[in-house]
C-alpha cells in the first residue's frame, strides 16, 4: 500500500469518528431540547380544581345515564316491533 493510501483512509475514519460523535451529540442536545420544552409547556397548563373535576365528572355521569336510559328504550321499542312484525309474518 502507499503512504497516499494509507492516509486517505486515516482520514475518512476520523471524519466518520467526528461525524458520529456529531450525531450522538446532536441526539443528546435534541433529547436535552426536548425535555426542556415539556416542562416549560407543563408550566402553562391550567390544572382544574378538585370542585371542577368533581361537576366535570358528574355532567358526564350524567349525560351517561341519559344516553343508556335512550338506548335502552329504543332497543325495547324496536325489540317489541320485531316481535310484533314476526308474530304477523
Amino acid at each position: 500500500m502507499s503512504k497516499d493510501n494509507v492516509n486517505e483512509k486515516k482520514d475518512s475514519k476520523k471524519a466518520s469518528a467526528k461525524s458520529s460523535k456529531t450525531k450522538r451529540n446532536s441526539f443528546g442536545m435534541k433529547v436535552a431540547k426536548y425535555f426542556k420544552d415539556l416542562k416549560s409547556e407543563f408550566s402553562k397548563v391550567v390544572w382544574p380544581s378538585k370542585k371542577q373535576v368533581f361537576n366535570n365528572t358528574l355532567v358526564v355521569l350524567s349525560f351517561t345515564g341519559v344516553i343508556m336510559l335512550f338506548i335502552f328504550g329504543l332497543d325495547t321499542g324496536l325489540t317489541a316491533l320485531l316481535r310484533l312484525i314476526l308474530k304477523q309474518g
